[in-house]
């Protein structure tokens, strides 16, 4: 959906959406998310590829485009995605109990 690049200041123009990006986003703001799942001091590659950095990029995206965005953000560790599976099993076995009157 985006690409990161480095773009000159004042060589190039800039649109609404990369004005609007700069805007709410940057390098503080990522830094300060991705020390919520331990991942600021990963290698460059391991980082920006690390799910927490992809939900952030696409949230940023959809802020940016002033859109709705539910999706939940990734677990933080194995435990809390323990319990968001188990949350997942247990709310899909209630609907199917549900829907077959089990």
């Amino acid at each position: 959906m985006f690409q990161s690049y480095v773009k000159p200041l004042f060589s190039e123009s800039w649109d609404t959406f990369q004005l609007e990006m700069v805007a709410i986003g940057g390098n503080k703001k990522f830094f300060e998310f991705l020390r919520e799942y331990g991942k600021e001091r990963d290698p460059i590659a391991k980082k920006y590829n690390s799910a927490a950095a992809i939900y952030h990029r696409k949230k940023l995206c959809y802020e940016a485009k002033r859109l709705e965005f539910k999706d939940p953000p990734p677990a933080k560790n194995a435990q809390e995605l323990a319990e968001r599976t188990l949350e997942n099993t247990q709310s899909w076995a209630r609907d199917t109990d549900e829907k077959y009157q089990i």
